[in-house]
């Protein structure tokens, strides 16, 4: 608005006497027009930024994204359901999920493109668990499923599906750490074992994942 309110001002200063007009005010005349536009070019540009954030967030309430637990909800969720399987023996497993490059990708993409692939990916897996599992946020472009009645080879399954389907829809890849409940550990002790999986994988490059299997034990898990 400033830009145009300039050119407005100076022609009519001179809209008496158009052809007085000198060459510098005419240089004068096409930098402001200028400037105008580049003001309205960067005014749509945040226009359009703020309207795809608008409608991913639509989206996460519309499709299914309810089902993604705040931390301090899925801790709670967390200890109760690890209370139901420590009193009847169930396998209960944890797969902790993290974008590879994701603060390289917001450097070089953007953040709304940032957002978007983990608004797609968090999709993709909202989309592959059951209704009796959970997934929460645990960070950004990270993410912590909960696998009921699972057990280790059945959360490696679980991986590796998530693997192939983020190949064929998604351009970004993931990395994941993998875990077992053993019975008598607390809550905190199963989430630090997936987290310590996950540190193992990041350190081995993207699209690894590493399997605690042990208090101070670690393996590889087979991706195909």
């Amino acid at each position: 608005m400033n830009g145009i309110s300039l050119v407005y001002l100076l022609i009519s200063l001179k809209q008496k006497n158009f052809m007085l007009l000198t060459r510098g005010d005419i240089i004068v005349f096409i930098f402001i027009v200028g400037i105008a536009c580049l003001c309205c070019v960067q005014y749509a540009l945040a226009l359009s930024l703020r309207f795809r954030r608008l409608q991913c967030e639509k989206r996460m309430g519309e499709q299914g994204f309810q089902r993604i637990l705040g931390r301090k909800k899925f801790y709670e969720t967390l200890k109760q359901e690890l209370r139901r399987a420590g009193r009847y023996h169930l396998p209960i497993s944890l797969c902790l999920f993290d974008l590879d490059d994701f603060k390289s990708i917001c450097e070089n993409q953007g953040r709304a493109f940032a957002n978007d692939l983990s608004h797609s990916f968090a999709e993709l897996v909202v989309g592959a668990i059951r209704s009796s599992d959970y997934m929460g946020c645990h960070g950004e472009a990270r993410f912590c499923i909960l696998l009921c009645h699972t057990d280790l080879g059945q959360a490696d399954n679980f991986f590796i599906r998530m693997l192939l389907q983020s190949q064929e829809r998604l351009d970004v890849s993931f990395s994941a750490g993998l875990t077992a409940y053993r019975i008598g550990e607390n809550a905190d002790e199963f989430l630090k074992r997936v987290e310590d999986a996950l540190a193992y994988a990041k350190r081995e490059g993207h699209k690894k994942a590493r399997c605690s299997i042990g208090k101070d034990d670690s393996c590889n898990v087979k991706l195909f």
